[in-house]
C-alpha cells in the first residue's frame, strides 16, 4: 500500500474509492477535506486507506491500514500552522527472494525454481506499528524575512517471526552437501524505536549591489532512541545427543550428534528442519520445537545537533550557492545502563554550487559538497554488529560534479 497523505484545502471535497485486482487485492481509500469555519482559517483533511492483498510469490501477503488526519490554521497571510498525525499498521511477511539450486557463476540455471518459490513458514510474520506526529509553523517577520519551524515525532514497533535459509545446503555425516535440502534459521525479534526531529530556520530575501540573495540559517536537532525491552531469539545449528545444540556440524566428532536418514543418506539432525527444494512444504511451524539462543537488544541513542548557513546569490544569468553546516554527533551504546558508552564526532561540511543559464532551456552547473556518516549503535540491520561503543571513523565523502541540464 503506497498512500501519500495530502494537505488540507479550502474547498469542500469528498472522495471514496474501492478497487479489486489481481492476487486477491482489495483496496479502499477515503479522502475528505475542507474548511471547519466560515472564514476558512481552519482547514482539515482526513486520509484513510486499507489494503488486503496476496502476491505472485508463495506465502506473501500485505494487510494494513493508514489513518492520517491533518489540520491547518491560517489566520492571515503572514502566519500558518499545520499539524498532521499518521497512524500506520502493517501485517506481512519478509521475502528473502527466490532460492535456486547452487550458485555457480555462468552455470546455475536461474529458472531451477519457479518465480513464485519461497522459503519460509505459513506462520511467519512481519508486523509493524507506527504513529507519527508532524507540525509546521511559519510566520513572516517582515516583507523579506520568514521564521519557520518543523517538528516530527515517530514511534515504531516491530514484531517478527521468520524462517529463512542459512545460505548453505544440508550436510550428510561426512560433511558433504545434500543439494536438495537447504539449511534453515528461525528468528524471533521484537524492538521499538523512537525518533524526534526539530528544525527551526530563518529565510531572508535581500538585494545588494544588484545581486539577489536567498539566505537560509537554521538549526537541526535529530535524535533516535532504541528503547529497552527489545530482544532477538535465533535457532540454528545441529542437535547433539545430550539435548543441546551446536552452531556447526563437525564430522570428526560425529559420535556427539543426533542422526536421521534423509533421502537414503545418514545426516545430522538440524535444530530447524531443512527446507526441501524439490518438494516444498509450507507447514505451521511449532517454535517450541526449537532451541533458541536469546539476546537482548541493548538500548541505544544518538543525537545530532547542527547549525547551518546558506546563501544563494544571483546576478543576471549566474547563480552561486555557498553553504556551511557544522554537526555535532553523539552516540550512546547501552543507553542509561551502568555499562553506557558514548562516542562523539564533529564535522564542518562545506557546500559550493554554481549555475549559468545559457538560455531558457539549458543550464550549465558545477557542484562541490562534503558529507559524512558516523558509525551508530541504533541500527540492527548488519549481520554481525560491532561491539557496543565501537569508535570507528565515520564514512566521509566529497562530490565534485560538472555538467549541463536541459528541460
Amino acid at each position: 500500500m503506497n498512500l501519500v497523505t495530502k494537505k488540507p484545502l479550502p474547498q469542500q471535497r469528498r472522495e471514496i474509492s474501492i478497487s479489486r485486482g489481481s492476487f486477491s487485492t482489495f483496496r479502499g481509500a477515503v479522502d475528505f477535506t475542507g474548511p471547519l469555519d466560515d472564514g476558512k482559517t481552519l482547514l482539515y483533511r482526513l486520509n484513510v486507506g486499507y489494503e488486503n492483498s496476496k502476491s505472485f510469490r508463495d506465502l506473501q501477503f500485505r494487510k494494513g491500514y493508514i489513518i492520517a488526519p491533518s489540520f491547518s490554521y491560517i489566520p492571515n497571510d503572514k502566519t500558518s500552522l499545520s499539524v498532521e498525525v499518521v497512524v500506520n499498521n502493517s501485517d506481512s511477511r519478509l521475502d528473502r527472494g527466490q532460492a535456486i539450486f547452487g550458485a555457480t557463476a555462468g552455470q546455475t540455471d536461474l529458472n531451477s525454481t519457479p518465480i513464485r518459490f519461497n522459503m519460509g513458514a505459513s506462520n511467519d510474520k512481519f508486523n509493524t506499528r507506527d504513529i507519527m506526529l508532524m507540525a509546521n509553523f511559519s510566520h513572516k517577520l517582515g516583507r523579506n524575512l520568514t521564521f519557520n519551524v518543523a517538528y516530527m515525532k515517530q514511534d515504531w514497533n516491530e514484531d517478527l517471526v521468520e524462517h529463512r535459509t542459512n545460505n548453505a545446503f544440508a550436510l550428510d555425516e561426512n560433511s558433504q552437501p545434500i543439494r536438495s535440502l537447504a539449511g534453515m534459521i528461525a528468528v524471533q525479534r521484537q524492538q521499538k524505536f523512537s525518533t524526534e526531529n526539530l528544525s527551526p530556520y530563518l529565510s531572508l530575501s535581500a538585494n545588494s549591489f544588484g545581486i539577489k540573495h536567498q539566505i537560509v540559517a537554521g538549526y537541526d536537532r535529530i535524535s533516535t532512541q532504541k528503547l529497552r525491552g527489545g530482544g532477538s531469539s535465533t535457532a540454528q545449528g545441529y542437535r547433539l545427543k545430550d539435548g543441546t545444540v551446536t552452531p556447526r556440524y563437525d564430522a570428526a566428532k560425529k559420535d556427539l550428534y543426533q542422526f536421521s536418514i534423509v533421502n537414503g543418506v545418514n545426516a545430522p539432525v538440524p535444530n530447524v528442519e531443512h527446507f526441501n527444494l524439490l518438494n516444498p512444504s509450507y507447514t505451521l511451524k511449532n517454535l517450541s520445537d526449537y532451541t533458541f539462543t536469546k539476546t537482548e537488544i541493548a538500548p541505544a541513542y544518538y543525537l545530532v545537533n547542527a547549525v547551518y548557513l546558506q546563501d544563494q546569490a544571483t546576478l543576471g544569468r549566474f547563480t552561486l550557492t555557498l553553504g556551511l553546516r557544522q554537526e555535532w554527533y553523539k552516540d550512546y551504546a547501552n543507553y542509561q545502563l551502568a555499562t553506557e558508552q558514548k562516542i562523539n564526532f564533529a564535522k564542518l561540511l562545506p557546500r559550493l554550487g554554481a549555475t549559468f543559464r545559457i538560455n531558457s532551456q539549458i543550464n550549465a552547473y558545477a557542484t562541490y559538497l562534503q558529507g559524512y556518516q558516523p558509525q551508530g549503535n541504533t541500527s540492527s540491520l548488519v549481520i554481525t554488529p560491532p561491539p557496543s561503543g565501537s569508535n570507528f571513523k565515520p564514512l566521509e565523502s566529497d562530490l565534485r560534479e560538472i555538467g549541463i541540464k536541459s528541460e
